[in-house]
C-alpha cells in the first residue's frame, strides 16, 4: 500500500472519456475512490481528463493500468480501429463519433498517443471478470491489433504485465 506522502505526489491522467452520460472519473468515484478523496489520501486535483478541447494535461505514463474490454478494447480503441488510429501521422488523442458501446461520443489517446506517452512505462492490462477470458485467451493466441486493439501493447511494447482474476472463471 502507498504512503499517504506517496498518494499526494500522484497525478491520474484518465486515458479516455465518455463525452455524455456518466463520466469515467464518475465510474472511479463510485468504484472507491470516493473514499481515498472523503479520507484525504487523494486529492481530486491530481486528477486530469481529456477534454475534446485539451490534451495539454497529458504527460508521460510511468505507470499504466488499461482495463481490457470483452472484444479487446481499451480505451475507446475498439476493433477495427487499428490501423486508422495508429497512423504515425495521427494526433495524441482522438475525438471518436461512432463507438460500439454507449455513448458513441468519447475522447481517447490514440495508438500513436500511446507509444508517445508510454515509452518508458510499467504497462499492466487488466482482465477482469468472466466476460474478459475471451479477449485474454485471444491475446495469448497472439491475435493482431486490428481485431484485437490490446495486443497492440504485446506489439510495441518489451515489458507488459497482464493481471487478471486469481480464482479459474
Amino acid at each position: 500500500m502507498l504512503e499517504d506522502s506517496e498518494l499526494a505526489q500522484l497525478s491520474i491522467q484518465l486515458i479516455d472519456e465518455r463525452l455524455t452520460g456518466e463520466k469515467n472519473y464518475d465510474t472511479l468515484l463510485n468504484a472507491g475512490m470516493r473514499d481515498l478523496i472523503d479520507s484525504g489520501r487523494i486529492r481530486t486535483d491530481q486528477f486530469k481528463t481529456l477534454t475534446l478541447e485539451n490534451d495539454v494535461l497529458l504527460s508521460k505514463f510511468d505507470i499504466l493500468f488499461a482495463g481490457i474490454g470483452e472484444d479487446g478494447h481499451f480505451a475507446s480503441l475498439f476493433p477495427g480501429s487499428y490501423p486508422s488510429l495508429a497512423n504515425t501521422m495521427t494526433t495524441i488523442t482522438a475525438h471518436i463519433t461512432d463507438a460500439p458501446k454507449q455513448p458513441p461520443a468519447r475522447v481517447t489517446v490514440t495508438y500513436t498517443g500511446f507509444r508517445k506517452l508510454s515509452g518508458k512505462a510499467e504497462i499492466y492490462l487488466l482482465f477482469f471478470g468472466k466476460s474478459k477470458q475471451e479477449a485474454l485467451t485471444r491475446l495469448m493466441h497472439n491475435e493482431p491489433p486490428e481485431t484485437l486493439p490490446c495486443s497492440f501493447f504485446i506489439k510495441y511494447f518489451d515489458q507488459v504485465r497482464i493481471i487478471k482474476d486469481r480464482k479459474k472463471l
